[in-house]
């Protein structure tokens, strides 16, 4: 357990999760909030990556998606909502899309275009 490697409940903390949540379906990202959320105390921040649902069911990702899925790296949550998934476990957030200033990544990331609202960069904090 997190706690017995020397993690200090009650202390703030920073949380990196990087490249994961595309991966998992919609309940092992709510676990991993919870759990997430159960040891950050107060001032705690939360950065992490996200692709809309709108991504994952556009059209002209169809062929993507179903080549990643056959090499076993499918893409299975989104959410069109990240500030209401974290506000759900109990993070303010501040999101940004590619091409905003503050995210310094490729504009064309996982979008067709700048300025789509099909990837986000995510900063929380535990309130």
């Amino acid at each position: 357990m997190v706690v017995d490697a020397g993690f200090i409940l009650g202390e703030r903390s920073v949380w990196l999760i990087e490249g994961l949540f595309y991966y998992l379906g919609e309940p092992a990202v709510n676990h991993v909030l919870r759990e997430v959320s159960r040891l950050a105390s107060p001032g705690s921040v939360l950065v992490t990556d996200l692709v809309s649902q709108s991504l994952l069911t556009s059209p002209w990702m169809a062929q993507a998606l179903k080549a990643m899925e056959e090499q076993g790296m499918g893409w299975r949550f989104g959410t069109d909502d990240p500030a209401g998934l974290f506000t759900m476990h109990g993070w303010d957030t501040k999101t940004k899309q590619p091409g905003e200033e503050g995210a310094r990544y490729d504009a064309r990331r996982f979008s067709a275009k700048a300025g789509s609202s099909w990837s986000f960069f995510v900063v929380a904090q535990r309130t």
